[in-house]
């Protein structure tokens, strides 16, 4: 029993890891954009890294369970989507600033187990419906909305992120765990830099591809962004609740709101720290309530 729930333990850990990682993007971005990279370079940049330390993770681990059509396909729709977060919260910040698109992107929050009911009838708990609606209150306080006058593609690529964001969570966690989670970072992520790749067609100008800003944003973006996140959400998702997933990748806002302040000297009031710590009570809170229900019931 209690080396089970430990084995939940750590698989919450990583998933925490997992949403922290990412909320290094928001800032990485920025810097990006202030550094005169535009967009469409970041975003293609951050590919190449992160397939390769993929392939180097799945070289070492060795061969693991062989995948069948239906895994395939699992893999490209997780690629699908996280082209489409990529391809709409980039995008979504050069009309917002970087507090305002992640709370946007942070709706997935409840969508994710709105989802998961719908699809597969896994309807949140009471103690994660509480969770969700205290990290949902952090989020507006840590997002610093207040006084804001938003443009409307910025509204809409924000929302349009968070409901594919959520897709990715709900659909990583339903695939086979038998599969390496170097490999099935690897098709996934390759599906994805495809679909930008059709979007974007940077053949028809290369000279992106010699400007060494674009290579040092973009590597570190995709490490953050692909590289760890991915990897440690296809380790920990399968093993964890959907509500609970969204739960623990709430971590990505606390860790973005920090490093704006640090890295681009972003202003961040009293009540935005207070958001800060909402959230994280909101995380706590939910995950510790599922872990302590889980225990008592193993045998």
């Amino acid at each position: 029993m209690k080396r089970k729930t430990s084995t939940q333990s750590l698989y919450a850990i990583l998933m925490l890891m997992a949403g922290a990682a990412y909320g290094v993007v928001t800032p990485l971005v920025k810097l990006g954009i202030t550094h005169g990279v535009p967009v469409t370079w970041l975003t293609l940049a951050q590919y190449p890294v992160s397939l390769l330390l993929f392939q180097i993770g799945r070289t070492g681990a060795g061969p693991r369970a062989r995948p069948h059509l239906q895994d395939y396909l699992g893999m490209a729709a997780v690629g699908a989507f996280g082209a489409g977060v990529s391809l709409t919260y980039y995008h979504s910040l050069t009309f917002l600033p970087g507090s305002v698109g992640i709370v946007l992107l942070f709706q997935f929050t409840w969508i994710l187990p709105l989802l998961s009911g719908l699809f597969h009838r896994h309807w949140p708990n009471r103690s994660q419906r509480y969770g969700i609606l205290i990290v949902l209150a952090g989020t507006v306080m840590a997002g610093g909305i207040r006084g804001w006058i938003f443009p409307l593609p910025g509204i809409l690529l924000g929302l349009a992120s968070a409901v594919l964001y959520a897709l990715s969570l709900l659909l990583s966690g339903r695939l086979s765990p038998d599969i390496s989670p170097w490999y099935r970072a690897e098709i996934s992520t390759a599906f994805s830099l495809a679909l930008v790749a059709v979007a974007y067609q940077p053949w028809r100008s290369l000279h992106w591809a010699y400007d060494p800003a674009t290579w040092i944003w973009g590597s570190l973006m995709g490490l953050f962004s692909q590289g760890i996140p991915l990897l440690l959400t296809y380790i920990s998702a399968p093993k964890l609740p959907p509500a609970l997933t969204g739960m623990l990748a709430s971590s990505e806002l606390p860790v973005a709101v920090i490093l704006s302040a640090l890295w681009l000297g972003e202003p961040v009031s009293a009540g935005r720290w207070v958001g800060v710590l909402v959230i994280l009570g909101g995380i706590l809170f939910s995950s510790t309530v599922r872990l302590r229900a889980r225990g008592p019931s193993i045998k």
